[in-house]
């Protein structure tokens, strides 16, 4: 294959690099900070759960996102068809999510073990797949639901078992994300420890991508930086042939070949983590956890590095600093109760902020100072300047003395 021949393989096969759920991370604003450096990977919600969706009374808290969210997946947790059923079309009917998710990976007890889903579910494969067909019923005809899993779980940790796992579930959805480690439920592990202590097993995945043609599959788990990921994706060799699903391994390729526990990677807990020479082509893409949440600056080449753009929307850390302050400013507007003008970048201050002004309380003002909604007492305070003031306020026929003494 030639160099030119090459390149249009890698752009008609590009894949998606997304950043992966993760609970109290990949929340509305650790988001948006995710798509100011990149306007092209794809954004996941924190899981959240199908109970939570129907009986709460503010669903834009959990499931609101700003419009150049997309693309943007929704992560649902649940065991139950019946309630799983009308929180995805909940979902659906106000948020116009690219895709459904259901979680079948978190070995957190409180899911796993107390309430009985996330990781479980891949040693309850009935009730698994009940729930994956209630998400294909609810969801309207091409609106994508997919299934985030492990490659194992507990004792069940053979090539066999996640198979007839995926058969089943594949019935009814075509999309998996696998966690590339097997993961260990009953509080053995916590879930930090399930996603270091068993080992990786990239061949694995590879290997389900060529048993299952007709699905897509993405990688997750352990991934360190962008080039590795792309590897992972692509291959570090040029592939052969455009359709690589029942080819017969070449004698490098056999020579090449890595297991776990692996001796050839000399990676922690026999962890298999070599990237292939030729990527299967229904490898679509992975995920970036831990290493996004950890250092989002090394996302910032995302869009040039790994979608071919032009350029990235930022080009240093100034610019998204400014972009994600503003988008802050806007979310979370100056109180009343905000006497420092360096609160927002945007936002004028407040009249109720300039000295020796009575202003009408916000709710929070008014909690915190025990008046009512639109009574309350403002004293602005400059930088560099002390005050020591008491103010008398009517409130409701009663006098209150309320005594301000910030200090520079």
């Amino acid at each position: 294959m030639t160099i030119i021949e090459a390149k249009n393989f890698h752009e008609n096969a590009r894949k998606e690099l997304h950043i992966a759920p993760m609970l109290d991370v990949t929340n509305r604003e650790f988001r948006q900070l995710m798509r100011i450096l990149s306007k092209q990977c794809v954004l996941w919600t924190e899981m959240v759960v199908d109970e939570t969706i129907l009986y709460t009374q503010d669903l834009d808290y959990h499931l609101k996102y700003e419009p150049e969210s997309h693309p943007i997946i929704c992560q649902l947790g649940g065991n139950n068809p019946e309630t799983i059923r009308p929180a995805t079309l909940a979902i659906l009917e106000k948020y116009d999510y690219d895709e459904i998710n259901i979680n079948m990976g978190c070995p957190c007890n409180r899911v796993a073990g107390i309430r009985q889903f996330g990781a479980v579910l891949m040693k309850q494969v009935e009730i698994a797949e009940s729930v994956v067909q209630a998400m294909k019923e609810a969801a309207p005809q091409g609106k994508p639901i997919s299934v985030k899993c492990r490659i194992g779980v507990d004792e069940h940790d053979s090539l066999e078992y996640i198979v007839d796992f995926l058969k089943q579930l594949s019935k009814h959805c075509k999309i998996f994300y696998l966690h590339a480690r097997k993961c260990v439920l009953g509080g053995l592990l916590t879930p930090a420890q399930n996603r270091g202590v068993p080992p990786l097993n990239y061949p694995r995945v590879y290997e389900l991508c060529r048993l299952f043609p007709d699905c897509e599959f993405y990688i997750n788990g352990g991934i360190p930086d962008l080039k590795t990921a792309k590897e992972l994706c692509y291959g570090t060799a040029l592939p052969f042939s455009l359709n690589t699903h029942g080819s017969t391994p070449t004698t490098e390729q056999q020579e090449h070949r890595h297991q776990v526990p692996c001796s050839i990677c000399r990676f922690p807990n026999g962890s298999c983590v070599a990237p292939p020479l030729q990527a299967p082509p229904n490898l679509k893409g992975c995920l970036l956890g831990r290493t996004a949440r950890d250092n989002p600056c090394l996302l910032w080449d995302v869009d040039r590095y790994w979608y071919g753009m032009d350029k990235n929307p930022c080009q240093n850390r100034r610019q998204v600093l400014q972009q994600y302050c503003d988008y802050l400013s806007k979310v979370y507007p100056r109180r009343c109760c905000d006497t420092d003008p360096r609160i927002t970048t945007k936002l004028d201050c407040p009249e109720g902020l300039k000295p020796h002004y009575i202003y009408v309380a916000c709710p929070v003002c008014a909690e915190f100072s025990n008046t009512t909604v639109g009574v309350g007492v403002g004293v602005g305070v400059g930088v560099g300047v002390d005050v020591d003031v008491d103010v008398d306020v009517d409130v409701k026929g009663s006098r209150k003395t309320s005594r301000f003494l910030p200090s520079t």
